[in-house]
Formats: structure tokens, sequence, C-alpha cells
């Protein structure tokens, strides 16, 4: 199921981003078009994968808030503390590039008696502030450069906290509580259950996403490369397998500089690419990189380019590069913006072809037992003749289709369950075998269905329009759609079977123990293994013991005295 974003039963060797969202690029500069079928590179770093040399690719990934969201940490931190830098500063709350910037206007001033002005207008100018340094700092002179960017790498980076890249990063001590500031981002793209630490999962996809990455890849940045290791360890990427991390020292310590330049940067990018080119002639090269100013220097020597940013995250990209999505570019190579060349993820699309998957997917005789289990042990108790269902994992009401209309080869569960109880009248017997029953027959179903993702609404709308419902009331408190209830009736049965769905936009964790009413069966299609068995097991248990009139866990075998499966 989705919420939002795709849920997968288990992490798959290539994840992609879901989101609806575009993939873009600038047209000053080149960039590469993703056409064709799925393509491989055929070396040690392939997987076991080969393809044509004229597909083959290589990757240059850059570090600093492209593997990570500079912004996602300062809009963490602050929710935390004052918005002021200063305070986070003191709080020890400050993103990486911010604790760099900081750092490096300090080394202007106490070196160069820099402004903070003066420092940026460097950065705008050349890229980043060390090399207007370089270029207007005794350029000539390439000892006392050199000894000035020893300096400026040592000062500026060696003090570089990088606890808020940990996910388990507490509060600093000017506030309260301790959680987890990665983990508090609400970035609109819950996946609907809010004890999935969104932070974390999406760094275990991006790590199972770069070890399977066909192409070599390489970690470059205008940093030094004990500052690149230190972030690939804190974001759990050190195990990643690249074919080498290019930055200023190990660029200057290869040697064959024939310019004498010391530690190159991106600005240089004939020196500082000068081993990738050398290693890889003919591939396609490209460069992922939150800084448009890099992508331009580095198609001057015929590296494509790619921006990243928050809208545009590093996980489309990769997936852009793997042909898992289509093109977004025209025939030039230039980016558009015409809604025919977006990429949109449709989470109604995704789950209805899934679905016919699911349907086929559900074991007969397991759908057999339940049928059995419901007319022999549930329906008997029921003094009101009502059978109450909590659906918890609703997507487009999948399991609901089953019961009410059958499918995947199997039959409606609400009319297997009406067959057989006709038999059982016809021979003179209720539903547990006796000659005579005094418990009222099965009137209502009321079907309760939590879904969090709005986005589905309008398709489950759909299916229940095809199942014959109709909706009734719909329930607004805040501004914000709570809960739409439908009405219908189970096809075939005699005397009819009303069936009352309440579709609720929350998590079924959420619900409010003062409206909940005690289910009989609780289902979730394709549900229980996208929690860690510790978490679906407290859910669960937090779920049912609202059930305390009636229901949860108690009793023995698979109902207990209160009907409940």
């Amino acid at each position: 199921h989705t919420r939002n974003h795709l849920r997968r039963r288990r992490p798959h060797p290539h994840p992609l981003p879901y989101q609806s969202t575009t993939v873009r690029a600038d047209a000053a500069f080149n960039l590469f078009d993703l056409r064709g079928g799925a393509s491989s590179y055929s070396n040690s770093n392939s997987n076991g994968i080969s393809g044509d040399k004229d597909d083959d690719r290589v990757l240059i990934i850059d570090v600093d808030n492209c593997l990570y969201s500079e912004e996602a940490i300062r809009e963490a931190a602050s929710a935390l503390t004052s918005t002021s830098t200063s305070t986070r500063q003191q709080n020890n709350l400050l993103g990486v590039e911010e604790q760099i910037i900081l750092n490096t206007r300090e080394f202007c001033r106490r070196h160069y008696n820099m402004t903070e002005r003066q420092s940026q207008e460097l950065y705008l100018k050349y890229g980043s502030t060390v090399e207007g340094l370089r270029r207007t700092v005794d350029p000539k002179n390439i000892e006392s450069t050199r000894q000035m960017l020893l300096d400026y790498y040592n000062e500026v980076y060696d003090g570089i906290d990088m606890s808020c890249l940990l996910c388990h990063r507490r509060q600093g001590s000017g506030g309260s509580g301790s959680g987890d500031i990665n983990d508090d981002i609400d970035d609109g793209s819950n996946t609907g259950y809010s004890h999935v630490r969104r932070t974390r999962k999406k760094r275990q996809h991006l790590a199972a996403l770069l070890k399977s990455i066909p192409y070599p890849i390489y970690f470059a940045s205008n940093s030094p490369r004990n500052h690149v290791l230190k972030v690939l360890t804190s974001l759990g990427l050190r195990d990643v397998p690249h074919e080498g991390i290019v930055t200023p020292d190990t660029v200057d310590a290869e040697g064959g500089n024939d310019d004498g330049e010391p530690f190159p940067t991106k600005s240089s990018p004939r020196l500082f690419y000068k081993s990738i080119l050398g290693r890889h002639p003919g591939s396609q090269i490209i460069l992922l990189d939150d800084s448009v100013y890099n992508i331009k220097t580095a198609s001057r020597v015929d590296i494509m380019g790619m921006h990243i940013n928050r809208d545009h995250p590093l996980e489309l990209a990769l997936a852009a590069c793997l042909k898992h999505i289509s093109s977004p570019f025209d025939d030039s190579g230039g980016s558009i913006g015409r809604s025919g060349d977006r990429y949109e993820f449709s989470d109604v699309k995704y789950l209805r072809s899934k679905n016919s998957v699911d349907a086929v997917s559900i074991n007969a005789d397991v759908w057999q037992r339940l049928a059995d289990e419901l007319r022999m042990n549930v329906i008997p108790t029921l003094e009101d003749g009502v059978l109450r269902i909590a659906d918890v994992g609703a997507g487009l009401l999948s399991m609901l289709e089953m019961m009410v209309a059958g499918g995947g080869g199997k039959s409606s569960l609400f009319g297997m369950i009406q067959e057989t109880a006709a038999v059982d009248k016809g021979r003179g017997r209720d539903a547990t075998g006796t000659s005579k029953s005094s418990h009222p027959r099965l009137r209502q179903i009321h079907y309760t269905a939590y879904e969090s993702n709005v986005n589905l609404i309008e398709g489950c709308k759909k299916t229940l329009s095809r199942l014959g419902f109709n909706e009734v009331a719909e329930f607004v408190l805040g501004g914000k759609l709570e809960e739409v209830i439908f009405r219908g009736t189970v096809k075939g049965s005699d005397p009819p079977i009303s069936v009352t769905v309440h579709f609720r936009t929350k998590d079924f964790v959420e619900d409010d123990s003062k409206r909940f009413v005690p289910p009989n069966l609780v289902v979730g299609c394709c549900f229980a293994d996208l929690f860690d068995p510790h978490e679906l097991a407290q859910s669960l248990v937090s779920f049912t013991t609202l059930c305390k009139q009636g229901g949860g866990f108690g009793g023995s075998g698979p109902c207990s005295g209160t009907g409940t499966l």
C-alpha cells in the first residue's frame, strides 16, 4: 500500500522516490537524456549486470547538501528552539554547511580582515569562498597559496560537529524533550504510520539504492577527504561501494598537476575530474550536485549535470539515471516545464494495478476458513445482528471489494457466508449446527476503513460507486476531512443485508476511544510485513485495548467469547 509515498513489502533493490514531482535541470548547459530501456555497466562494480558500451554511465555524487538536506536539518532544529542562528549554535543544532560557512567567514575575518559580505561575494563570483581566496590572495605565489589552503582546510573543518546528521540526535541543552530532530520534520509526505520514523527509513532506502547502482560511483566535494568520510559515516553510507572519493586534497596528492595549482576544486574541472575522465573515456559521466555553478563548470569537460534540491532530491535523480522513470527532457536535452513532460507518481494507479495481484495472492483455503469462522463463531454471538469490521490498511478498499464482490478467482466473502447459511437453514440447522437458534440473523455490516492518505479518497469513492454504494455523509473538522460515510447492500442476500462504510482519514492507532466501536474482525491488505514485528504487535495491542467492552485478544483460540477475529 501507499501513504503518499510507496510502502513496499520489503526494500526493493532500486527504491524509487515516490512523490508527485518533476525532474528538472537547467538548459543553459549540458544535460543528459534518459530515453530508452534499462541500461547497465559492466565492470567490477556492476553486480553482474552487463550492458552496451554506448550506454555506459559514471555517476559523480556531491556530498554536502546532496546526500542529505541542509534545509531539513535547519527546519528540524528550528522546531526545537529559536530560529536564530546564534541560538541554534549555542545548542549545537547547526547544520554541517552552516558550520562550514560560519567557520569560513571567521577564517576570512581573522586572516584577511574581510567582512561577511566580502566573503559572500567571493562565493558568488567563484563558486566557493575558498576558490575566491585562491584567486585573490597572492595567486601567483604557489607556495603561499598552498599554505593558505592548508590553513583554511584545517581551521574550517577540524571542528565540524556531525551529530546533526545522526538519526538518534537529541535536542540540545537549551530546550526540553529528547526527540529526534531528524524525525520531527513534516514535509507533507507522512506515510500514515507516525511510529515509522521517516528520516531513518529514507536513509536506509538511499543506502540500498546506492548499493544497487550498476554504474561506477564517485563521491566528490570541495571539502577535504576526511570531512567526506565523516559525512558518509554519519549518514550510514560508509559501506556503499564506490570507485573513489574526489576532493581537493586527493587530487593534489595524485600529482600530475601540470599547472601547479594546489588543491584544485570543482571550479577547475579539467584538473579536479582528471582521474575520472582518464579512467572512463567514452563513458557518459553525470554529476549530481546542489550547485548550479559546479554543474556549469563541469560541462566544460563534457560532464553532464543534474541539479539536486529540495523539490528534486537525490533519490529522484538516481531513479532517472537508472531509467526507472520517463524521460524528463526534450530532444535537445534541455529541461521543459510543460505538464505533459512531468513525471507524476499516482497512488491510485499504482494501487489499482497492485490490487489485482493481491486478490490472486490471497490463499483460497484461508479465504474459506475466514468465511467459516465468521459464520460459525462470530455471527452467532452478535446480539444486535451487526458484524463490525475494521480495515487497518484500507488503501483503495481492496479488502472490502473482495468481501462484497470477490476477486482473484475467489467468491465474495459475504456471499460465501450467506450461501452456507442458506444451506444450513434448508436442513433445519442454524449456523452452529443445532436444530434451532436463538441468535439473531446477520442484518447489517459496519465497515470502518482507516486510510490517512487523502490522495486516495477519490479512488475509494470510485471503488464504492462501482460496488453500488452511495455517499450519505461527510464530516469536516477544522477544515480537514475526518470521515466519509457510504451505504450499500450485499447483492443477492435475502433478506437484504445493509453495509455501512465509515472511511476515516487517519491511522487506526489514532482513533478516539470515545468514538470507537469494538470490531469483530480486523483486516489489512499487505499490512503486517510493513512493520517491525515488535512495532506491529505494539500497534495492534494499542488498537485493541480500545475494545475493553467487547473484543481484543482476550479468551482462547482464534475467537474469544466476545466474537472477535
